[in-house]
């Protein structure tokens, strides 16, 4: 019996490596907004309604689920609510969560790119974090801003249509943490015309 134990939690260690290492890949790899676009099947704006942790009855993985109450559905989905599974939760006092996997609270509110989902019916932001935008307001001017986790160097830069960039700005090589909510949105839906029509 302990032998066998020990034979499923090596089999369950290998497998949590194995699985970090395209998670680490796609982390240590920045992409800019035109490859995050260009990537994604699902990218909407909204907030988080739920987070849902478990065993999925189809691989029986652990998975989280989160529910997004859509504001916006640049690409891929439709208003209302969207639901999708990514890999890695707790469930039966296990929890794994892969390296650089974007984590989600309740109420936060979000603009997300998504890749098509796996064969196993999951789905996770392009590049990891890079792909999960937290929209935050502004407390004294009400204005919305766009930040991601991972500071990338790389978001505006390299492009193919810079013109697509509503705010001109983010182009220049200047260190800028956070994007006002509305450029941004503008930009991403010239994007999404101009890359997923071709």
């Amino acid at each position: 019996m302990l032998k066998q134990n020990f034979k499923i939690l090596n089999s369950i260690l290998i497998f949590c490596f194995l699985s970090a290492l395209p998670a680490f890949a796609q982390r240590s790899k920045p992409m800019n907004i035109e490859d995050l676009v260009k990537k994604s099947e699902v990218i909407i704006h909204g907030v988080v309604e739920k987070v849902e942790s478990g065993k999925d009855a189809q691989s029986g993985l652990l998975v989280t689920y989160i529910t997004i109450n859509v504001y916006e559905n640049f690409s891929g989905a439709q208003t209302g609510k969207y639901t999708f599974k990514q890999y890695g939760g707790k469930a039966d006092g296990l929890a794994y969560f892969p390296a650089g996997s974007p984590r989600y609270t309740e109420n936060e509110e979000v603009v997300l790119m998504l890749y098509p989902q796996s064969t196993k019916g999951m789905q996770s932001p392009v590049g990891m974090e890079q792909g999960k935008f937290s929209v935050v307001t502004d407390n004294r001017s009400g204005k919305k801003f766009v930040q991601n986790k991972t500071p990338n160097p790389n978001l505006f830069k390299h492009l193919k249509y810079p013109k697509t960039v509503s705010d001109k700005k983010w182009l220049k090589p200047v260190r800028i943490e956070k994007y006002d909510y509305a450029e941004f949105a503008e930009t991403v839906r010239k994007l999404v015309t101009t890359l997923k029509t071709k």
